[in-house]
């Protein structure tokens, strides 16, 4: 297949890019799911809610500002909401 048939749709770039990739063959190993955050590879919601934990907590621990507002003394949405704009995570209209 020619890749130039893409070049309306795509910039070049990623028209040559594509043009890198090998397409499948039989000869190929086949696809597989594997989940990393067990040693089986096989997914639990066990496993999910621990390597949720893991990385909320070592976040934390990377981050000052985590400590200085949960130590903070004062209402618990007033915390959340600081946490919030600490994060970034405050919707505003701004661009």
């Amino acid at each position: 297949m020619e890749l130039g048939i893409f070049s309306h749709l795509l910039p070049m770039q990623i028209v040559l890019i594509m043009a890198n990739y090998l397409p499948p063959s039989s000869g190929m190993e086949k696809d597989a799911v594997y989940w990393r955050n067990t040693t089986s590879g096989t997914f639990t919601t066990q496993s999910a809610y621990d390597a949720q934990i893991n990385e909320v907590n070592s976040s934390h621990r990377k981050d000052p500002i985590w400590r200085l507002v949960w130590k903070w003394k004062g209402l618990e949405w007033i915390k959340a909401f600081l946490w919030t704009v600490a994060q970034n995570g405050l919707l505003t209209s701004e661009a």
